[in-house]
């Protein structure tokens, strides 16, 4: 019997299907490989820590997964802030970003 390897037809199934819930009996069935072929792929990209594997969300454990790039955008995005006052009654903060701002947030009503 040959050994198929799984992992790349199933990083380029993922890569042409962005932002789309996959399940695995379909992805199945358009690479021609198992369920446990497609499951063990995507445990593997985890496993060897390879960089696509942190943008594919659990939908249904073992089951279904969406692949979103653009979270490496929102993750690179984010700031650490520090907290420098609450203002109790209206729940207003002073912050001061890590390059040394300061903003004032106020809660949102909707």
């Amino acid at each position: 019997m040959t050994k198929t390897y799984a992992r790349a037809p199933v990083m380029k199934y993922f890569e042409d299907h962005v932002g789309v819930h996959l399940y695995v009996d379909d992805m199945a069935k358009d690479l021609g490989l198992t369920r446990r072929q497609v499951q063990g792929a995507i445990s593997n990209m985890r496993l060897k820590g390879i960089e696509m594997a942190l943008y594919i969300e659990t939908v249904v454990s073992g089951r279904a997964w969406i692949y979103k790039p653009q979270a490496k955008e929102a993750r690179e995005a984010e700031m650490i802030i520090e907290i420098l006052l609450v203002k109790e009654d209206t729940e207003a903060m002073l912050v001061r970003t890590e390059d040394g701002a300061v903003y004032k947030m106020i809660p949102l009503d909707f």
